[in-house]
């Protein structure tokens, strides 16, 4: 088997997605999102078992969102970035959903199509008041009459993203909306509507509209009652007897107090492992933790295992689904959040 490699557990994505649509409006649609390699979790197995689950895909970059179309041909999938000509052509051809934020870029997408003889759909990216993407409502009047030029796209959607939500009382989040209501007297009536992510359904489930985007949540975090998805496993390698006042791993601060039995599993920062988690960190071991005891490497993370019956070859929890080892524990831990943590650790399966 590999030294390390990781887990996703499908019943706990499933019951995510259960758990986010049960918040939701019977006519909200459900977008999950995929972006990042579905946040560290493999975008082809993650598409494949969640296609039948969800209404929408989205996508940060024209090359992801053709994998997901080629795999899910049957789900629109959206790329949330404003238009980029990397792989255009290709995406277009596989109807790849695009995000479109000013003038400039639908006349190139328009062009692109023209001279492919396709019509290329797109949703409309609003800044209402994220002031990272989307045009401003002051400029969507001559927007909308451009629009009118260009035979060969297609207005599907209108989005925009809440850059707050964690109190149900937030005074930003309901701003954005009204900014977000407001945009809509320019625009028709039968397109569809988003701005909501995993924060918002749960806190705002009056910004729902016609569709709502997951992505934290698929994964089981955002929220005490998901549950996370992925696990990953390393292999010991190697066990070393230390006697007490030798130095362990890199550096002059690691000395050990005891005579100890430690081991090394197989990964490091070069897998993604952070590490400023060695100061207070551990893996686990059937339920047992298993204290990180010296620098983490690069492609090694040292282990106390004076106390468990591990042998060489067997595997440790170097993150896990349950309370007392998941991204969101490891995240609280160093000062970050477990978007960084699981975007982070690149593991194969």
């Amino acid at each position: 088997m590999k030294n390390c490699y990781k887990v996703i557990n499908v019943e706990n994505l499933k019951f995510n997605i259960s758990y986010i649509k049960n918040k939701l409006k019977k006519t909200t649609k459900l977008c999950a999102v995929v972006k990042s390699d579905a946040y560290g979790h493999g975008i082809k197995n993650i598409c494949k078992n969640i296609e039948d689950k969800v209404d929408f895909f989205a996508v940060s970059t024209n090359k992801e969102a053709i994998s997901v179309k080629k795999l899910c041909p049957n789900r629109d999938c959206l790329v949330l970035t404003p238009l980029d000509t990397d792989s255009l052509n290709e995406a277009i051809r596989n109807q790849v959903t695009f995000c479109i934020q000013d003038i400039d870029t639908l006349k190139l997408l328009n062009a692109r199509a023209k001279n492919l003889n396709l019509r290329a759909k797109f949703h409309l990216s609003i800044n209402t008041g994220m002031n990272r993407y989307g045009i401003i409502n002051e400029n969507l009047k001559i927007f909308m009459d451009m629009l009118k030029t260009c035979d060969n796209t297609t207005l599907c959607g209108v989005f925009s993203h809440l850059g707050s939500g964690d109190d149900i009382r937030c005074y930003r989040t309901d701003r954005q909306a009204k900014n977000f209501l407001q945009a809509m007297k320019y625009l028709p009536a039968n397109i569809i509507r988003h701005i909501s992510n995993t924060q918002n359904i749960l806190t705002h489930p009056q910004y729902q509209f016609d569709m709502v985007r997951t992505g934290i949540g698929l994964y089981g975090y955002g929220e005490k009652n998901l549950r996370p998805a992925m696990s990953i496993m390393a292999k010991l390698i190697s066990i070393q007897n230390v006697k007490k006042g030798e130095y362990i791993g890199y550096g002059l601060e690691n000395i050990a107090n005891l005579d100890m039995r430690i081991g090394v599993v197989a990964i490091g920062y070069a897998n993604g492992l952070p590490r400023s988690w060695a100061k207070n960190g551990y893996v686990m071991y059937k339920n047992k933790k298993a204290k990180i005891v010296a620098r983490i490497c690069m492609e090694a993370t040292i282990i106390d295992i004076s106390d468990l019956p591990i042998q060489l070859g067997e595997y440790v929890s170097i993150l896990g689904s349950s309370p007392e080892l998941n991204a969101e524990v490891i995240a609280n831990n160093i000062g970050t959040i477990p978007y960084e943590i699981l975007t982070n650790l690149k593991i194969s399966q």
